[in-house]
């Protein structure tokens, strides 16, 4: 975890951003910011997928097509979430 906060040091600190990205280091800082913050929504939200996923599997409320549909659409568009429905949570549905 520490080595992931050290990574990211870069986002919140002007002097590290300075020294790494050289003269034009706000533009590029920027871009590193979107991307993270990009990558946390993709984060939250499979998590919330996950834990939807969990509940269906225990409860069966019904909505096992909808949490597939947006397992589906989501690993189109982020390896973590692809991973995750890929390992454990596609065979939870079946």
């Amino acid at each position: 975890m520490f080595l992931e906060l050290a990574k990211r040091r870069v986002l919140f600190s002007t002097r590290d951003a300075k020294e790494r990205f050289g003269a034009q280091w706000e533009e590029k800082r920027d871009e590193h910011l979107e991307e993270y913050r990009q990558n946390q929504i993709f984060l939250s939200i499979t998590i919330m997928l996950a834990m939807c996923t969990e509940l269906e599997a225990k409860f069966r409320y019904g909505k096992r097509d909808d949490i597939r549909y947006l397992w589906t659409v989501l690993s189109e568009h982020s390896d973590m979430t692809k991973d995750l429905w890929e390992t454990p949570y596609s065979t939870l549905l079946i």
